[in-house]
């Protein structure tokens, strides 16, 4: 499978399913496991520095997106990963409206003292492809 053949019959999709249920933890965790392993089709096709490219770009969605795929698939992300996460300790945050609104602070058992890793709030919501 091509990179564009993965990306149009793979990625995409599940996107646009998260995209449209924004509130699945499932369908956020597909999400971010098919659009992190775009890398591995790339590679397969020959790009170089395809890791080091995607980081630079936006090194921050980069190491959510990276910690979520791992942590979902592992249970939780280890001390190499920038962003920690653990599956299942994330959170839904319902939009707000006027009179109606969460207020969001990380939980003590999600912060780690670690200063070389920050803490994560994961709120469903980044843009689509």
């Amino acid at each position: 499978m091509t990179p564009a053949e993965y990306v149009n019959e793979i990625v995409q999709p599940t996107v646009r399913e998260f995209r449209d249920e924004r509130r699945s933890r499932r369908r956020a965790y597909l999400a971010c496991i098919v659009v992190f392993h775009i890398i591995d089709y790339l590679k397969n096709a020959g790009e170089k520095d395809v890791w080091r490219k995607l980081k630079q770009a936006n090194p921050d969605i980069f190491e959510l997106v990276r910690s979520i795929c791992d942590g979902s698939k592992h249970f939780e992300t280890n001390a190499k990963h920038a962003v920690h996460f653990r599956a299942g300790s994330d959170w839904d945050r319902p939009p707000a409206f006027p009179g109606s609104c969460e207020q969001a602070f990380p939980s003590w058992e999600t912060q780690k003292a670690d200063d070389q890793r920050k803490s994560a709030m994961v709120r469903w919501t980044f843009t689509a492809v």
